[in-house]
């Protein structure tokens, strides 16, 4: 029964850092309205990290 807690403790975990982590979901929930799930899937690390810096530049100087 500890044991099983224990399992599903690190289970949930994982699946939350996964969520938190994965660069590909997180583009994707940025530009939904522009690529599509397979375009993002696709990209590689480097198309991704222009994406994110891209989105994180425009929202710094918004509130600048």
């Amino acid at each position: 029964n500890k044991r099983n807690r224990k399992n599903k403790e690190i289970k949930r975990t994982n699946r939350i850092m996964n969520e938190k982590l994965n660069p590909w979901d997180r583009v994707y929930e940025l530009y939904k309205d522009i690529y599509t799930k397979e375009a993002i899937d696709e990209m590689l690390m480097c198309e991704l990290q222009e994406l994110l810096e891209a989105h994180y530049k425009s929202n710094t100087s918004q509130a600048g």
